[in-house]
């Protein structure tokens, strides 16, 4: 943090009416810069927009993905903060049944996570789509997963679980900002108290081992309504209402 930057974000926060925060960790950051903010709190919509889901065994062969293996998603923009290295990493504490797919557009370079891909002897365990993912192809790499990991090492949160949520897909989050806030620990997916590799893979293998998936799909479906558009644009209006009669 650079010297000024705490006064120029309380400049700036003053200069609004009222604010959406979609996390505790993002409310408290509010409160603790602007105590009086006028604000709401409702969680992120699930991304919906993407089309219909495809049953697997069609997703993962227009995927070219094995069938018989489990498949574990790593999905969206790739950036270090993602923790794709730990991901990596921890494939090496993985059976030979369980794969791999990383699907997203690098930030920079991907030769780093090449060389330890290769360091790690895990390519054969490993499906690489590292590039612009177009809307289209969104269904096919949710539908053909059995589980979305996002190893995080940092966030406020993400629009990947809400994605992941959309095509009914648990999602393993580690506990970092509001990430975990968008996961019921043991219903809806896992929570990882550190991004470690090993405990990534030793939750993973919990998921795959407890038999989890279907569980948690139900009840994410179950929980759509509370993630709708509709009722996020409620919540907006409910706040404008508040501030306008301001």
């Amino acid at each position: 943090q650079r010297q000024g930057d705490l006064l120029l974000v309380r400049y700036f926060l003053q200069r609004y009416d009222g604010f959406i925060v979609m996390s505790k960790t993002v409310e408290h950051d509010l409160l603790r810069l602007q105590p009086a903010a006028r604000y709401t709190f409702k969680p992120h919509p699930l991304y919906d927009h993407f089309g219909a889901t495809l049953p697997t065994e069609e997703a993962r062969q227009k995927l070219g993905l094995p069938f018989d293996k489990k498949i574990i998603l790593f999905f969206g923009f790739i950036r270090a903060y993602k923790g794709l290295d730990n991901l990596i990493r921890a494939t090496t504490f993985l059976p030979d049944d369980y794969c791999v797919v990383i699907a997203g557009e690098m930030y920079g370079d991907f030769a780093s996570y090449q060389t330890l891909i290769d360091e790690t002897q895990t390519a054969n365990r490993i499906k690489l789509f590292v590039r612009y993912i177009d809307d289209a192809e969104v269904p096919a790499f949710f539908s053909a997963a059995d589980i979305c990991v996002l190893p995080y090492k940092s966030a406020t949160q993400s629009g990947i679980v809400q994605i992941a949520f959309n095509f009914n897909l648990p999602a393993i989050v580690t506990n970092v900002g509001g990430l975990a806030e968008m996961v019921e620990n043991g219903e809806t997916g896992l929570v990882v108290n550190s991004p470690s590799p090993p405990e990534l893979a030793a939750k993973i293998r919990f998921y795959f081992e407890n038999k989890l998936e279907q569980k948690m799909r139900q009840t994410i479906a179950q929980k759509r309504g509370y993630f709708s558009w509709a009722g996020f644009a409620e919540a907006v209006m409910e706040l404008y209402g508040k501030v306008h009669r301001l």
